[in-house]
């Protein structure tokens, strides 16, 4: 799920670190049968993208599916620009995201484990608080696993390094989604790969 706010018209204006870490994980991951993919993207509101109808959607019938629909849904993503009035909202991101793993876990009842990347460049502007965004993620993740599955929630800052409460708030997705937090301004210039965010099955997961 990345940020399509406004700002993101400054931090990312070739969508970069949104676009081009997706690009990588795909090449990479691919073609491994036992993974599906969904794409989505939040500012005011979020979406999915909908492999049935090939475009974005907040009640996406089908958003998990093979790579080939992950790669169409980056194209996708790549060709909308941001707008530059739209906010950051993360409880729209986790809202259409839970909601399509609820109805994923009830049409195939199989236990399967859910790995959540959260791309952001800022602060919400509907949470107001660390324990606003605690309760956030805590109720995300009991409602997933709730249906016996598994789920990790992992975050990457991409804004500037002066935005000290966006970066902590984005730390405290990670913690408590027992995800990776990755800031991008300690990269050095890497490529981010999104496999040392993830613990993609059959590979270890890189600390940050």
């Amino acid at each position: 799920m990345v940020d399509a706010s406004g700002s993101t018209l400054q931090t990312d204006p070739q969508k970069l670190y949104r676009g081009k870490t997706v690009q990588d994980f795909v090449l990479d991951y691919g073609s491994k049968p036992n993974l599906s993919f969904a794409f989505g993207m939040f500012s005011i509101s979020a979406s999915l993208y909908d492999v049935n109808t090939s475009a974005f959607s907040a009640n996406a019938g089908a958003p998990f599916a093979g790579s080939q629909y992950l790669s169409s849904a980056l194209n996708l993503f790549l060709a909308t620009p941001d707008v530059a009035t739209a906010t950051t909202n993360y409880r729209a991101g986790f809202s259409v995201v839970e909601a399509a793993i609820i109805r994923d876990e009830i049409a195939y009842p199989k236990k399967s484990d859910y790995a959540v990347v959260f791309m952001s460049d800022g602060q919400p502007k509907d949470i107001e608080n660390a324990s606003g965004i605690e309760s956030l993620i805590t109720n995300f993740v009991s409602s997933v696993e709730s249906r016996g599955s598994g789920v990790t929630v992992s975050s990457v800052y991409f804004g500037p390094s002066s935005e000290t409460r966006a970066i902590s708030y984005m730390q405290l997705i990670a913690s408590e989604g027992m995800g990776q937090f990755v800031d991008t301004n300690q990269l050095g210039g890497a490529d981010l790969s999104i496999a040392d965010i993830v613990v993609v099955p059959g590979q270890t997961c890189s600390q940050k």
